[in-house]
């Protein structure tokens, strides 16, 4: 009896999956860090400005946010160059 009742759960499972397969949807490809950056330097150049220099204040918020993103994909690079350098010179 455990027998049946283990070939229906794996019956069972196979055809969840399935299903799952079916229905999944793609998602959508998400932005590297270089893609961010240049978005929100667009965004930055935008004319914002109305009487109350809203552009100012965007300026600044978009221009730490890039600071911000530079410094991570600076960090991430180095990193990459320095685990590239160790790889190298264990072979």
């Amino acid at each position: 009896m455990s027998s049946t009742i283990d070939t229906e759960l794996a019956s069972l499972h196979a055809r969840i999956a399935q299903l799952e397969e079916a229905k999944k949807v793609p998602l959508p490809p998400k932005a590297t860090l270089e893609e961010l950056i240049e978005n929100r330097k667009k965004y930055r150049t935008k004319n914002y400005g109305t009487k109350y220099d809203i552009n100012k204040t965007v300026n600044i918020i978009y221009g730490s946010e890039i600071e911000i993103l530079e410094s991570i994909v600076e960090s991430l690079n180095r990193i990459h160059a320095r685990l590239d350098a160790l790889e190298q010179s264990s072979r």
